[in-house]
């Protein structure tokens, strides 16, 4: 909603997940950090939004999500100036300056550091020899991409492990794994699911001497989407599903609630910035 660019988007996500490396989600608030994370990202990647953007964004995501659970709240924009509105924007200048602290006001590196960057040119090296469909030239097309030759087999290669990257950004590989493992991982994961064949110790030619974080990153992956799977057959109430169901069939991620029972009754411990739902601002709202 806020138009913001997939680097912006991954800056936010790592953010997220390297404070939280640090800092106790009983203390701080998850949505407002999320919030904070949006907006420092935004100014980090020289695309800040308005204040009052990310403030009625994120208000429209939370009242959404409380409907949906039953709550008879409204959906409409969120009032400048109101209970809700000064205090969620007081909290965001709080946690964003807990953000530096933890950080190490070491921010611009983040920009630099998503593996994203690295899947195409990693797909691109290994189709550049006919290396995933076998040295074959059926079913080549001609993308506009620097001029370059992309197979189909590698275009469906770079678009699955994209995807995968995208929703690793819910684990916190980025703190763990470095950026061009986590994309070779991403890589070897969808090439396996497609049934492309890899050349050999293909990874030792992008710098990746060790398979460990290679390794880590497909378990994850696999992890992340057998949850995915799962939560889905509760929630629509089967006890089992087929395990020889494709991966490629999997269902879509479902949000999360933005602070989950448990840890809302926690929120007091939010010493810098009180509840996400102040108690004092429902009836405004």
């Amino acid at each position: 909603m806020l138009e913001l660019s997939q680097a912006i988007a991954s800056t936010a996500q790592c953010l997220l997940q390297r404070f939280y490396w640090r800092a106790s989600m009983c203390r701080h608030c998850p949505f407002k950090v999320a919030m904070a994370c949006v907006y420092l990202s935004a100014k980090v990647g020289e695309d800040q939004r308005a204040f009052t953007d990310l403030l009625n964004v994120f208000h429209h995501i939370c009242q959404t999500r409380r409907r949906r659970a039953g709550e008879l709240v409204s959906v409409e924009a969120l009032p400048v100036h109101g209970p809700r509105y000064t205090r969620w924007a007081e909290a965001i200048t709080v946690k964003e300056r807990w953000l530096l602290k933890e950080t190490g006001f070491l921010l611009y590196a983040l920009l630099d550091s998503h593996p994203h960057k690295y899947v195409l040119h990693m797909v691109h090296a290994l189709s550049s020899d006919d290396a995933l469909d076998g040295g074959q030239k059926q079913g080549r097309m001609k993308v506009d991409a620097g001029n370059a030759r992309v197979s189909a087999v590698s275009l469906r290669l770079a678009q699955r492990a994209w995807a995968c990257l995208n929703d690793l950004q819910r684990t916190d590989l980025c703190v763990r794994v470095p950026a061009n493992e986590i994309a070779a991982g991403a890589v070897e994961f969808s090439a396996v699911e497609q049934g492309v064949a890899l050349p050999n110790a293909w990874e030792q030619v992008f710098g990746i001497t060790e398979r460990g974080g290679v390794d880590a990153t497909v378990a994850a992956t696999r992890q992340l989407y057998k949850e995915a799977q799962a939560f889905a057959a509760a929630e629509a109430g089967e006890s089992s599903f087929s395990s020889s169901s494709s991966s490629s069939s999997l269902p879509r991620f479902h949000w999360l609630s933005p602070w989950p029972g448990k840890l809302r009754e926690l929120s007091c411990g939010d010493t810098d910035g009180g509840h996400l739902i102040d108690s004092n601002d429902e009836a405004a709202q």
